[in-house]
């Protein structure tokens, strides 16, 4: 019954987290800036979510920007094959 109610409790925090990313990407689209830094994350998360505690607030923006930075937007392999062709 824990096991269950883990999932449930990780499950939702994955879905807020993956809607904090959409918002973020979108918001530094709008404004033509890239997103490098943790400091922009944080506002954004302090709007959307004001309840959080300052440690969970960090812990979403941590892991958003992770995420952020590690989505590749193409690889270089890929690149020099289009340019063979």
């Amino acid at each position: 019954m824990v096991d269950i109610r883990m999932m449930a409790v990780n499950r939702f925090r994955a879905e807020e987290i993956r809607r904090l990313v959409l918002i973020v990407k979108k918001e530094a689209a709008t404004r033509n800036r890239p997103i490098t830094t943790i400091d922009p994350i944080i506002r954004k998360v302090r709007q959307i979510y004001p309840t959080l505690s300052y440690r969970d607030r960090f812990d979403y923006s941590q892991t958003a920007l992770r995420i952020i930075l590690g989505e590749a937007t193409a690889p270089s392999y890929q690149s020099t094959l289009f340019a063979h062709l």
